[in-house]
């Protein structure tokens, strides 16, 4: 089998608001990351030597994306997934809770093929800055505090 690289921006990402039922593109990405963590818990003891001893007590999640505002120049509207992500940042409770899918879709040969592999998660969204200098393209980002364990599928069957 012939081992391939693959770029980063052969990915699509969406937002879901109906528990996962349909799938909103968001678009404008320029930049992304989905970020893992863990939560290190010393158990030194003074039988260790002074040697320190830790574990693995928890892990967390965050995905973060990063890129323009896109605007519709005929009618004036936002990109509806990114619209949708920032009325989610501005939940607070239960409400605040939404889906979010990455999706990895090799393009070969100017085409895009199928996903060969996804990562679904849930969390609450905080909007990113806004703004910039008078040369600057007016950026959009988001970050989601993962809840929970993410789903992997394909390449991302990790967890």
């Amino acid at each position: 089998m012939p081992v391939r690289k693959y770029l980063s921006r052969d990915h699509k990402f969406y937002i879901s608001v109906d528990n996962r039922v349909t799938w909103v593109p968001i678009s404008g990405i320029a930049t992304w990351g989905f970020t893992m963590d863990n939560n290190d818990e010393d158990v030194s003891t003074t039988d260790s030597g002074g040697w320190g001893s830790s574990i693995y007590t928890q892990h967390t999640a965050s995905l973060s994306l990063e890129g323009f505002l896109l605007v519709d120049s005929i009618t004036g509207t936002k990109d509806e997934g990114q619209r949708l992500a920032e009325v989610a940042s501005t939940k607070v409770g239960y409400d605040a809770y939404r889906d979010f899918k990455i999706e990895a879709v090799p393009t070969v040969s100017g085409a895009q093929t199928t996903a060969i592999g996804s990562i679904i998660v849930t969390g609450t969204v905080a909007l990113g800055d806004k703004g910039g200098a008078v040369t600057d393209v007016e950026p959009w980002n988001v970050e989601v505090g993962v809840d929970g364990k993410p789903t992997g599928s394909g390449i991302y069957d990790i967890f």
